[in-house]
């Protein structure tokens, strides 16, 4: 194969990899949007519509309720073989951590950005 046709084939597949790409983050946004109506339709149905945001202790006194800190996400890294099945494979774990953590859909992009490496880096 010569060096133009290497050239081609790797603009081709960096092209189908960034379609994969954004229909990826579609269906990724398709899913936080869904996240979204589920989370607000059950705080709204716990609270009466509203988050309490206190609580009384014996004495009548008004004590803030602690904030949760989410838990550190570990993500492995993608090194962006061209193997499909690897990615797919990769892909699967990692919406399972976000599933799992609530994470945003621009939160989701920010955080695998980060853990591509090599080959990944250029889509």
């Amino acid at each position: 194969m010569s060096k133009r046709e290497t050239f081609d084939q790797l603009r081709v597949d960096r092209r189908q990899s960034e379609i994969f790409l954004q229909e990826h983050i579609q269906r990724l946004e398709l899913k936080e949007d869904e996240r979204r109506r589920r989370r607000s339709s059950s705080e709204d149905s716990s609270h009466g519509g509203r988050r309490r945001r206190h609580d009384y202790d014996g004495g009548g006194r008004c004590n803030p309720i602690p904030q949760r800190q989410p838990p550190p996400i570990k993500i492995s890294k993608f090194k962006g073989e061209n193997d499909p099945n690897l990615y797919i494979e990769w892909e699967q774990k990692v919406d399972q951590i976000f599933n799992i953590h609530l994470v945003s859909d621009q939160e989701q992009v920010d955080l695998v950005v980060l853990e591509f490496e090599d080959y990944a880096m250029t889509w």
